[in-house]
């Protein structure tokens, strides 16, 4: 699943495994990196539609 634009170079890519976020790419987005790991890192379950387009969760 991919948050962002491949085009423009700027985007996050997920990988899931039965609901869970698995790993996470960030190309060129600087503002999620702490939040992404925290996900990762806790496998956590979290909607597809939030990955995509809404605000990712504040995990700590």
């Amino acid at each position: 699943m991919v948050r962002g634009d491949l085009a423009d170079r700027a985007f996050v890519a997920f990988w899931l495994r039965d609901g869970r976020v698995t790993a996470a790419l960030n190309v060129n987005v600087w503002d999620h990196g702490d939040a992404l790991q925290r996900i990762v890192d806790g496998q956590l379950a979290v909607a597809e539609e939030t990955l995509r387009t809404g605000d990712l969760p504040a995990v700590g």
